[in-house]
């Protein structure tokens, strides 16, 4: 730990164990989709984890109220907030034919660049964005975001697999998502 007028601080540690990716040569739709799972899982850690701990502490007669942590819920909310997360214009965007990555860094720019999560320019020919994950500062190279979000999987095989005998399959096809996409756990496929 650190040292404090020549006491030594208690320090908790956090292992990075989700698989965060930074790619130096530049990062793709499937990194970001990788990074935001990882935020979520963060988040789950922080607010549960933590917070339980703070709870048996507690029952347990252990002082802990310097516990800090910091929570990535603002990061979160970027990429899954409705209607102008990064995810909602990216689906937004890939539903004009029109759309270039260009206009999309633009409407991402326009609506989260005040976010101090988020750098990126309003300048013509740039097709990338800065985020700033719990890990750190991502660039991600949009150039093949739209195309890779407007793959789909078919409605006729949601549907088929939805109709699937396995509970587990099912669910996933089935299910409504809430505004974040997390699986609601209702079996109504409102997609």
């Amino acid at each position: 730990g650190k040292e404090r007028t020549g006491a030594v601080a208690g320090e908790i540690g956090v292992l990075d164990i989700f698989g965060f990716e930074d790619f130096p040569g530049g990062n793709s739709f499937e990194q970001m989709c990788i990074n935001v799972a990882n935020e979520q899982l963060q988040y789950y850690f922080n607010e549960h984890i933590y917070t339980w701990e703070l709870r048996e502490y507690g029952r347990e007669g252990i002082t802990a109220d310097d516990i800090e942590w910091h929570s990535n819920a603002a990061n979160l909310n970027l990429f899954t907030a409705r209607p102008l997360g990064l995810f909602a214009l990216l689906d937004e965007q890939s539903r004009f034919a029109r759309a270039t990555p260009q206009s999309f860094v633009e409407k991402v720019v326009k609506h989260l660049g005040k976010s101090p999560h988020l750098r990126g320019d309003r300048v013509a020919g740039d097709i990338s964005f800065a985020v700033q994950h719990y890990a750190g500062w991502v660039e991600y190279d949009v150039s093949t975001f739209l195309e890779k979000n407007r793959d789909a999987v078919p409605p006729h095989l949601i549907t088929l697999l939805g109709s699937c005998s396995s509970a587990l399959v099912s669910e996933l096809f089935m299910a409504v998502l809430t505004p974040t996409g997390s699986l609601s756990g209702s079996t109504h496929n409102k997609r």
